[in-house]
């Protein structure tokens, strides 16, 4: 018998299917009955889905695998680069996309082989986000508050700043020009004043940070919302900060005293130590923003009882000399 090594690898492999795979099979029943099944070849079909081609590249490797440039090789798919888990789980949160639907698109992406993270990774680092300092919440009486309101503000503009949507945001003088801002900002000495004037000066490097309420919902219930100006689309939802959720039935002085109360303490802090955005420290120029309503209940003006109707403005219901001398001595609020 002459060596298995001379013979060529097709002999080999007609020889076994043509003992294993007979192109007839004959059967016979018990009632004397014979059948004869014969191989028919149909034709292949021109485009399969994405498992069955799967199964035709397996199928053939198992029987040419071992026969080198029998089969040809499929072509590298490049893998592409997976974005922090962290941002996906931020991601779907501001979409606020459900598990299954979550499921669905992460199939559509080649699912384990693709750039999404699985459910469970996700959730580990909602878990892991929301044990960071900056996200701490606390509970009382009035509802749920942010408890470190400064780091929260500070992570949200380092991430805008990292990203590059940063956007310098500047002062305007009398005649409508900006101020270039050449000043840095410094904490201040303990017993010493922040700001001479209670604001910052206009040449000085800030961030513009906007504090609104909104009322409503079922039930109804305040939301205090911190806006970020230095950043495009700032009063879009997904771009402001949440301070607070309060239950509430109507947006009252001595109501928002309680809801105001727990950042009270961040306010003065942000105000004194400013925060620190590329490695430049800023100080914190903060406007109160929102309807005129609440702008009014926030501030304990009497809204359109008081003398001066308008929170920002010197008109007086009651134009006189004795109101004019006093606008002009206190001015408003």
């Amino acid at each position: 018998m002459e060596d298995l090594s001379d013979l060529a690898p097709d002999a080999i492999l007609s020889g076994n299917f043509s003992v294993t795979r007979q192109p007839e099979v004959y059967t016979k029943h018990i009632n004397g009955v014979k059948e004869t099944y014969a191989r028919r070849l149909s034709p292949r079909k021109g485009s399969v889905t994405r498992s069955q081609n799967f199964k035709r590249w397996a199928a053939a490797r198992a029987v040419f695998g071992s026969l080198p440039g029998a089969l040809p090789t499929a072509p590298a798919t490049v893998a592409r680069p997976r974005p922090p888990i962290a941002l996906q789980a931020g991601m779907l949160a501001a979409i606020g996309l459900s598990d299954a639907k979550f499921g669905r698109v992460r199939a559509l992406f080649g699912g384990s082989d693709g750039p999404i993270a699985s459910l469970s990774e996700l959730r580990k680092a909602r878990a892991t986000l929301l044990r960071a300092p900056a996200n701490e919440v606390h509970v009382d009486d009035s509802g749920a508050h942010r408890s470190n309101l400064r780091l929260a503000v500070q992570d949200r503009l380092g991430q805008l700043c990292t990203a590059g949507l940063f956007i310098e945001r500047p002062v305007y003088d009398a005649a409508g020009k900006a101020v270039p801002k050449t000043r840095a900002f410094t904490i201040p000495a303990e017993g010493e004043t922040t700001f001479p004037l209670g604001t910052p000066p206009e040449n000085m490097l800030d961030v513009h940070l906007l504090i609104g309420l909104d009322k409503g919902g079922s039930p109804s219930s305040v939301k205090v919302v911190m806006g970020l100006h230095n950043q495009s689309s700032p009063h879009r939802l997904g771009n402001t900060l949440l301070m607070s959720v309060c239950p509430a039935q109507s947006d009252r002085y001595d109501s928002l005293v309680g809801m105001f109360a727990p950042h009270t303490a961040g306010l003065l802090d942000l105000h004194r130590r400013g925060v620190v955005v590329g490695g430049q420290r800023r100080a914190a120029r903060i406007f109160v923003v929102g309807d005129w309503l609440g702008v009014c209940g926030a501030l304990g003006h009497k809204g359109p009882n008081a003398s001066l109707p308008c929170p920002i403005c010197l008109g007086t219901k009651a134009p006189s000399q004795r109101w004019h001398a006093l606008d002009m001595a206190f001015g408003s609020i």
